[in-house]
């Protein structure tokens, strides 16, 4: 792993952590060109092994 990819997740604050997610689930939602309302509307799905 790169030091850009590894974060000590147990070491963040609960600020860090937010804005880490945040910041992940922002990126991925414009990769595919969808809003927030358009998130908002689609239902959740959770793929389990």
């Amino acid at each position: 792993m790169t030091d850009k990819s590894f974060k000590d997740w147990a070491a963040m604050s609960d600020k860090a952590l937010a804005e880490s997610i945040g910041t992940f689930v922002r990126h991925h939602r414009m990769e595919q060109n969808k809003t927030q309302d358009e998130l908002q509307m689609q239902p959740a799905s959770v793929d389990l092994p």
